[in-house]
């Protein structure tokens, strides 16, 4: 089974999103290259209501916290993958940290975690065409969309 890792950044021309409003969904689909393969990506991202939370790295030998990171507030949100290669398809939900929630002007920008490998987003909400780049750190390669 592959493992997608990403760096996703999506366009999209919405109403300016309120922060407190309530959970946002955005889908996004593309296709993409895995070597000398066309694969089809489908992501929906389910936000946060709001950045309340902070990230650490916890010492398992030690059971507790060492370090902080020193970035701004995350949100916790859920984001579902799914992929299709030829015939073949996988799924897989992982939860999906937020860094900065979109508006009219900034972008969503967040990570999740597959396994040892780190993959981050980047969705662009206030363009016309919603274009969105996931970028897949397992494969060494980017897939680009749009959002709807």
């Amino acid at each position: 089974m592959k493992f997608i890792i990403g760096l996703l950044s999506t366009l999209c021309l919405l109403v300016p999103y309120h922060l407190e409003a309530g959970p946002l969904t955005i889908r996004c689909s593309g296709f993409g290259l895995w070597g000398d393969q066309k694969v089809k990506v489908q992501i929906e991202i389910v936000l946060p209501e709001k950045k309340d939370r902070g990230v650490m790295l916890w010492s398992k030998e030690k059971q507790k916290a060492e370090i902080v990171i020193p970035i701004v507030a995350v949100g916790l949100g859920t984001i579902q993958i799914n992929e299709q290669l030829g015939e073949a398809k996988s799924s897989h939900r992982h939860q999906f940290f937020v860094t900065r929630l979109p508006d009219n002007e900034n972008s969503l920008i967040g990570f999740y975690f597959s396994n040892s490998y780190v993959n981050t987003i980047r969705v662009d909400l206030w363009k016309k065409d919603m274009p969105f780049t996931y970028f897949d750190t397992y494969n060494n390669e980017i897939i680009q969309g749009t959002s709807h």
